[in-house]
């Protein structure tokens, strides 16, 4: 018996005579997190001269299978009992969808099927499904008892295809590097940068000069680079508060078009347990505690794409290094800063900027960070050899890719959290506020024979746009609740940005900023240390450094006021279920500025 109005076709071949890719091996991704009842397993079943990947379900029971349905998605499989085993009696297969927020609706069932091994193959059509995060749901239902032989469901070669076939870049490698601001680097016209590996993707691929974060912090941020939605959807504003598994992300789409999925990740924060951004990704490091240098990421990264090929990959990799405290390698320090840190009869710089409060927070450990400096520019200069070590280390990630010849058919972004104030308005080596420092970050789209070379727009992205923009050019389809952007065909055939403006939000939803080429707008709805008004309106055209507030001068200030504001009230702004740490995380995150001292 069928039900529903999918296309469904029984036919009388063998598995596998299909001419669509196979964009999910549900054989070859099963987990036992996803069995349910029984205990299903994968296996080989051989008929004939040929094997087959299954799935075995003893007794009652059943497995589940995730995904984001890509374009002309068709689900096929074909159902069986074991041959030559005593028992018998029927077995119910069924197969059931669940979309987010909706009960399980069925697709496809049957009464009984035959011992035969001559296998009839199902073809269930998913194309009213595409772009949806989706849960298929296989039972196998038998009146006998499990441990009856003749009960045994067998789901032979069950996978997905899509005659979607993505461009030539089918594999992802996705670089983000923590409090990298974007006139650091070469690319970007810093003529002190030393960069040449980032300089160099840029040359070969597209470069945006006006990309802007959606926060100004790690875990929110990179939380809407991974869903496509705003802190006000999906409620990240601080590093303890976890992205909810309702939310789909990139990994779990790719994930769901047969990609293998990896992330390394080089600060303690972005953990699993913190940061919820382990959802679709079949392998997640992370250090216990701490960061782990850019080196260690570098070689735990390169070591899982040495066991990759032909198969789709998506690799996150997460560098940490040009987060305050700064101390690269002593080779890279050098570079910038060959006196060193001490300027003969200059002031201490833990006594000439211990009042500042972006420093304080980050408790005594930031005042013996620069206890023994008195140049004042040494603390900037260990910054960009933190900057010129991570471009080294993402050299070394690059080669292992062209040594894998894996770089021809990958799609390479590099991209930042958010930035870091060097001084500029008083805030030194943090990234608090919501000025430019904070907010301009690189972008960087680098994909041989797919992006053009040397393409660089002034287009205004945000990084809630990032995830369309990466879907578009892979040929794939995100979820339908993103809510950014495509910027696909301005990168491929130079088609105008759609978007105006960037609203960037800060932590703790205490203020946001809503940004132009030729303006920008600051609220701040609670108070924090860099703020001394609660609304802020730049002339950027007459005044790029934002020091100049005309927020009772200029007319626009009301008008975009109200904007922002509507677009606040819009939103959910409170936070998501929080979780407890540990009194090391939460004393290392206090180091780090993310929290204040006090009781936890």
């Amino acid at each position: 018996m069928t039900r529903g109005l999918l296309l469904i076709a029984v036919l009388a071949a063998g598995c596998g005579r299909q001419s669509d890719p196979v964009f999910l091996d549900l054989a070859a991704t099963f987990s036992d997190s996803l069995a349910s009842g029984a205990r299903a397993q994968p296996t080989t079943i051989r008929l004939g001269s040929g094997a087959h990947p299954a799935i075995v379900v003893p007794g009652d029971g059943g497995f589940r299978a995730r995904m984001v349905v890509p374009p002309g998605a068709r689900l096929r499989f074909a159902p069986m009992l074991p041959e030559g085993v005593a028992g018998g009696g029927d077995v119910r297969f069924s197969v059931a969808v669940r979309t987010r927020g909706r009960s399980p609706e069925m697709l496809w069932e049957t009464r009984k099927t035959t011992r035969s091994r001559r296998l009839g193959e199902v073809t269930i059509d998913l194309a009213r499904y595409a772009g949806a995060s989706v849960e298929l749901w296989f039972e196998s239902l038998s009146p006998l008892a499990d441990d009856v032989p003749g009960g045994w469901g067998v789901w032979v070669a069950p996978r997905v295809t899509s005659a979607v076939r993505p461009r030539g870049s089918s594999s992802l490698v996705l670089i983000t590097v923590d409090a990298l601001r974007a006139d650091r680097l070469g690319c970007y016209g810093d003529s002190l940068g030393r960069t040449p590996v980032i300089d160099g993707l840029a040359a070969r691929g597209a470069l945006f000069s006006r990309a802007f974060t959606a926060f100004n912090v790690t875990n929110p941020s990179l939380a809407t680079l991974f869903t496509g939605l705003y802190g006000r959807e999906h409620r990240v504003y601080n590093l303890n508060t976890p992205l909810e598994q309702r939310f789909t992300t990139m990994a779990e789409m790719l994930k769901g078009y047969g990609y293998r999925t990896a992330a390394v990740v080089s600060a303690r924060h972005i953990a699993p347990d913190l940061s919820g951004l382990a959802q679709g990704f079949d392998s997640f490091q992370a250090p216990a505690e701490g960061e782990w240098r850019a080196d260690e990421v570098t070689a735990r990264a390169s070591d899982w794409l040495g066991g990759q090929g032909i198969h789709p990959f998506f690799l996150w990799v997460h560098y940490f290094d040009p987060h305050m405290l700064y101390t690269p390698p002593d080779s890279f320090a050098r570079l910038f800063a060959p006196e060193g840190p001490v300027r003969p009869g200059a002031r201490s710089l833990a006594d000439s900027l211990s009042t500042r409060s972006d420093l304080t927070h980050h408790g005594p450990v930031g005042a013996q960070w620069l206890a023994g400096m008195s140049n004042p520019a040494y603390p900037e200069a260990m910054y960009r050899g933190e900057v010129a070590f991570v471009d080294q280390q993402i050299g070394r990630l690059l080669a292992t890719l062209r040594g894998r010849l894996l770089e021809s058919k990958t799609l390479i972004v590099l991209t930042a959290d958010h930035g870091e104030s060097m001084g500029e308005h008083d805030i030194y080596f943090d990234h608090i506020g919501l000025y430019r420092p904070q907010v301009h970050i690189p972008l960087i789209f680098y994909a041989p024979g797919l992006v053009p070379q040397g393409v660089r727009r002034d287009d205004v992205i945000s990084t809630v746009d990032f995830l369309p923009t990466i879907s578009d050019l892979l040929s794939i389809a995100p979820s339908p609740e993103v809510g950014g952007f495509s910027f696909g065909r301005t990168i491929l055939e130079g088609a105008p940005g759609e978007r105006d403006l960037v609203i960037v939000q800060h932590a703790d939803h205490r203020a946001a900023t809503m940004r132009t080429p030729f303006w920008s707008l600051q609220r701040a709805w609670l108070p924090y240390s860099v703020v001394q008004v609660d609304t802020m309106f730049f002339d950027l055209m007459a005044d790029p450094e934002e020091l100049n507030n005309r927020s009772g001068a200029d007319p626009r200030t009301h008008r975009m006021l109200t904007e922002l504001q509507d677009w606040m009230d819009r939103a959910r702004v409170g936070k998501a279920p929080a979780v407890s740490m540990d009194e090391a995380t939460r004393r290392h995150l206090v180091t780090l500025g993310y929290l204040h001292e006090g009781p936890a």
